[in-house]
């Protein structure tokens, strides 16, 4: 998703089974071979915030 106040400032949203898994993906090739590539684009790092699903 964009922000809409705030054009090129961008949010990913994922949901886990469990911290196992979400572990598990953050381990991946492409996922690792992602940041490496998009870290050459961006103006700064990526601010990551981890919360739980209350509902």
């Amino acid at each position: 998703m964009e922000d809409n106040e705030n054009k090129g400032t961008f949010f990913l949203v994922e949901l886990w089974e469990t911290k196992e898994h979400h572990n598990r993906h953050n381990g991946q090739d492409h996922l690792l071979d992602f940041r490496r590539d998009a870290s050459k684009i961006l103006s700064e790092n990526a601010q990551v915030y981890k919360g739980f699903k209350i509902y």
